[in-house]
């Protein structure tokens, strides 16, 4: 089963690598399998072209905490004239995640958040990271988060909100709050409200 083929690539790592789409949903599903408390990290190793959606996070254990160290490594979701791109990050839990040293781009989906959709109120940093030319349908091109989101170094730049609730680069929905500290958002769009 997949609880089983998952515990036998995880085994009981604290930390993974990523190279490939493959191996990186794989290490999101292994720390979705964690449930002692601590900080696990995904450490990205190569470049990677998105074929479909990232695996969502999604581990419930209070106190489990996901770095994502990029390496200064992009993710390319694809997006182009008649090829939907792939979605980027969902988190799904209310887990804290940090993303640091990465670019993600072209990435596409129908409801909020292109890059990174944060769901269910956890804390979100991100560090020396670009999100750029994504898209999302109902708000937050690039992100959207109803959790706290702390962001540096970083920059938010030509992500699109074509209908929805707004936001071409950042939805921040309620009880979100957003820290933005030496970064750039800049040339963003949506045809509601809130180019930003």
């Amino acid at each position: 089963d997949d609880i089983g083929a998952y515990e036998s690539l995880c085994g009981t790592a604290t930390s993974w690598t990523a190279a490939t789409e493959f191996e990186l949903d794989t290490a999101i599903g292994c720390f979705n399998k964690q449930t002692v408390a601590g900080s696990y990290t995904i450490t990205v190793t190569a470049n990677i072209s998105l074929t479909s959606n990232i695996a969502a996070i999604n581990n419930p254990t209070s106190g489990a905490d996901l770095v994502i160290e990029g390496g200064d490594h992009i993710f390319d979701g694809g997006d182009a004239p008649g090829n939907p791109g792939a979605g980027g990050f969902v988190i799904n839990s209310p887990t804290a995640v940090s993303i640091t040293d990465l670019t993600v781009t072209r990435c596409r989906v129908l409801l909020t958040g292109g890059a990174i959709r944060n769901v269910n109120g956890g804390a979100l940093t991100l560090n020396n990271v670009s999100l750029t030319q994504n898209q999302a349908g109902f708000g937050g091109g690039a992100l959207s988060s109803n959790g706290p989101v702390t962001i540096s170094n970083s920059v938010i730049s030509h992500n699109d909100n074509p209908a929805g609730a707004g936001g071409g680069g950042i939805l921040i929905e309620s009880p979100g709050s957003l820290t933005l500290n030496n970064s750039t958002v800049s040339g963003n769009t949506s045809d509601v409200t809130g180019g930003g």
